[in-house]
């Protein structure tokens, strides 16, 4: 495919929904969401872009609209949780009674048809909501002295204190900075940042491949210190490290509470120096004491800390439009699914990129596009359809949670609409937006009774070259229809090097090959919604 055509600003396209999103979440002032809103479309039309548009089809330049648009920043990668996932569900809901999708789930008080949304529990997120700590008689700033840190425990501790190197039991070559008897029964341990260093402030442990061990990890020192009768722990960055970040402090990450953590308090190295100070050495002569052993030593500065670390449930949601069904068919449901879900700032999942924005455009802002598209297609394919002819529902979903382990989709299959049973097909979208050669892989094609015949003339009939021999099933949400018994057809092009990483843009999506996905599956859509017999369960698919 050749360079991609020039685009006008994101916003240009986006609809009223969603500069009225913008000034509700105060992103835009109101006046400008009003001038926004009455910009002359003469004024656009009058640029080059408007030429370059006029050589690519609509069908290409909206499926490009809605990945560009999916795939921006300001949808932050959109994990759920975020804000930008929440624009996410909006931005699908929108489209979805723009062509005349009713709501697929009930409302809170039990209405068919009352809702949009699927709320499921989805874990949750570490959070300290109280931290407070004390030297001598100097009550320390949160965030600018000392942070408490998820990975610890809650409680208020005003005891002895006790040095212990970096707080490492067992370590290469029998190292060790505490005895083997070691007892710190209602005692606050003080430690250093990191491991065992050499004179130029690097690792003694490190390898061709890691420049730290994970020992330095502060989650392990408070298990471990935790276990010899530790009633909290302080970490104080180890002087002379070669790490810039190693004076920053940082909450870090957890993802549960643990009932036996100790709380843990990382302060600063000025805050460090003020405990340490009746030690009778410098902080450098105890890391050298604490880089060849053992390294105990009672501290008669007074401290006491205190933290309350709590989880914070995580809701997630799947969004959902129907095309009502008619006559003896109504009852059976298609689905047609992609993710909506990304892994925002690449936190899990990421192959190379921890802390920064991952776009998602293939994965999947593709597949959520081809939904989108679809639902406008069927919808006004029914409309067509004679009054009397049965067809089955059909329901367009954007499922959440998928990167963190299918977690939408097999809520779904659980908690479904009528019965799973009644579920004629699953449709399943994930990255198809970077076709090259026009391979496609198109799985399931015998996952059902009669599919292959009736899929027979659409493979055919299309221009891309559909891969149906491929055993490959997919580790994404189909899977949780697979096990219900559900027939499935499951679309994804090849893996490329972008895959979950910053890289994965909309500058780089084949639009057009994308469009010929969507075309694949109206033909697709058309005749199962018809099809006098629903598809039964095979079983895994040969192709």
């Amino acid at each position: 495919m050749g360079p991609p055509p020039a685009r006008a600003p994101f916003w240009i396209s986006w609809p009223p929904f969603f500069l009225v999103r913008l000034n509700k979440m105060n992103r835009i002032p109101v006046f400008v969401t009003a001038c926004l809103l009455l910009l002359p479309s003469a004024l656009v039309a009058q640029t080059p872009i408007a030429d370059a548009k006029k050589a690519v089809s609509a069908e290409v330049l909206k499926f490009e609209e809605h990945v560009v648009t999916l795939s921006n920043p300001f949808f932050e990668g959109r994990v759920p949780g975020s804000n930008g996932m929440e624009v996410a569900k909006d931005y699908m809901e929108f489209w979805f009674k723009q062509y005349g999708l009713v709501p697929s789930f009930s409302d809170e008080k039990g209405n068919a048809n009352g809702s949009w949304r699927q709320p499921f529990p989805l874990g949750g997120k570490v959070q300290v909501s109280a931290e407070a700590m004390q030297v001598g008689d100097r009550k320390l700033i949160a965030a600018q002295d000392f942070l408490a840190l998820p990975i610890g425990g809650s409680g208020k501790v005003d005891a002895p204190l006790v040095f212990c190197g970096y707080g490492i039991r067992t370590g290469p070559d029998g190292f060790s900075n505490l005895p083997g008897d070691v007892d710190l029964d209602g005692k606050i341990a003080v430690v250093f940042s990191h491991e065992p260093m050499d004179d130029a402030g690097k690792s003694q442990w490190a390898t061709a491949r890691r420049d730290w061990s994970r020992r330095r990890l502060t989650r392990f020192k408070a298990s471990a210190l935790g276990r010899v009768g530790a009633k909290g722990l302080i970490v104080i960055p180890a002087p002379g490290v070669s790490d810039p970040e190693a004076g920053i402090l940082d909450r870090g990450r957890a993802t549960r509470v643990r009932s036996d953590a100790i709380p843990v308090m990382h302060v600063t190295a000025a805050v460090g120096k003020e405990i340490l100070k009746d030690s009778g050495k410098s902080a450098m002569d105890l890391r050298k004491m604490s880089d060849a052993g053992e390294a105990m030593l009672p501290l008669q500065t007074k401290v006491s800390i205190s933290a309350t670390v709590e989880l914070e449930r995580t809701m997630a949601e799947n969004v959902a439009g129907t095309i009502p069904g008619r006559g003896a068919l109504k009852d059976e449901i298609v689905i047609i699914g992609a993710h909506l879900d990304h892994l925002g700032m690449g936190y899990f999942g990421s192959r190379g990129g921890s802390g920064k924005l991952h776009p998602g455009a293939d994965d999947n802002a593709t597949g959520a596009a081809a939904v989108i598209m679809l639902a406008e297609r069927l919808a006004a394919h029914y409309k067509s359809l004679p009054p009397d002819q049965p067809a089955r529902s059909i329901v367009c979903v954007g499922w959440s949670a998928e990167e963190s382990g299918l977690n939408g989709s097999r809520f779904y299959v659980n908690n479904p609409i009528g019965k799973i049973e009644d579920h004629a097909l699953c449709i399943n979208f994930d990255m198809i937006g970077r076709v090259e050669g026009k391979r496609l892989k198109f799985a399931g094609t015998t996952s059902g009774t009669g599919m292959e015949a009736w899929l027979e003339p659409i493979i055919k009939g299309s221009d891309l070259e559909l891969q149906t021999s491929s055993r490959m099933s997919g580790g994404s949400d189909h899977m949780s229809f697979m096990q219900k018994q559900v027939p499935y057809l499951f679309s994804i092009n090849d893996l490329h090097a972008d895959y979950h990483t910053p890289r994965d843009t909309s500058a780089k999506i084949n639009c057009v090959d994308g469009v010929k996905v969507v075309d694949l599956y109206e033909s697709v859509g058309k005749i199962i919604s018809t099809l006098p017999e629903k598809p039964k369960w095979v079983g895994r698919s040969r192709r």
